[in-house]
């Protein structure tokens, strides 16, 4: 018994430092991935609301299909969503303003 939870230990140590050697390796392409996620359900979520004119709960729900967000806020007399979302701990918000029915809507500039 000792000598599998040894072995097991063993095996589970080079896990996290294999782990721990790629998030380091990777760690500018998180921090892209927290942008993207948060950009993604900005865009999205206006596009939804102000181009599609569908329901808020409709285009809350139809978002939330791909990942989990941290927090959406729906500015109405604006037109613009803002998006937090989160990738491996990393928060990022975007903000997307509804422009025309032609152009859509298009993500700020920070």
């Amino acid at each position: 018994m000792k000598r599998i939870l040894k072995w097991l230990a063993t095996v589970l140590f080079f896990f996290l430092l294999l782990t721990g050697f790629w998030l380091f390796q990777n760690r500018r392409n998180l921090r892209n991935l927290a942008e993207l996620n948060s950009a993604w359900y900005a865009q999205n979520t206006c596009s939804c609301l102000f181009v599609t004119r569908r329901p808020e709960e409709d285009c809350k729900r139809y978002v939330r299909q791909v990942l989990p967000y941290s927090r959406i806020h729906i500015d109405t007399p604006t037109k613009s969503v803002t998006a937090t979302a989160t990738a491996l701990m990393l928060w990022n918000s975007s903000t997307a303003r509804y422009i025309s029915p032609r152009a859509g809507c298009a993500l700020q500039n920070k």
